[in-house]
């Protein structure tokens, strides 16, 4: 039931925002594979070794999404948001320098 002058919001653009994100998160992994080439010419891999390392980065995606998604159902977007975002800028500053 609303009270008088509340205004009902739509989720719309929150989904479609979500949508591009995760569009744009697997092209980001798909282009793995166009740079397999030059990975092995550099580093003097197999085929089996950049395998191994794509298999290992899926499941550490997938590991991770359940786990940020139960860490969002309970303490809710806000401050697990704050919590990647306090996390991942030192790490950014301590990997520029």
């Amino acid at each position: 039931m609303r009270h008088q002058g509340q205004v009902k919001h739509s989720n719309g653009p929150i989904v479609a925002l979500l949508l591009i994100m995760y569009v744009i998160v697997a092209m980001g992994d798909n282009f793995k594979g166009i740079f397999a080439p030059y990975f092995k010419q550099e580093f003097h891999v197999e085929d089996t070794q950049i395998g191994l390392v794509m298999t290992a980065s899926l499941f550490a995606y997938a590991v991770f999404q359940y786990i940020g998604g139960n860490l969002i159902g309970r303490y809710g977007y806000k401050k697990v948001g704050l919590l990647a975002v306090s996390r991942t800028r030192p790490n950014t500053w301590f990997q520029a320098t």
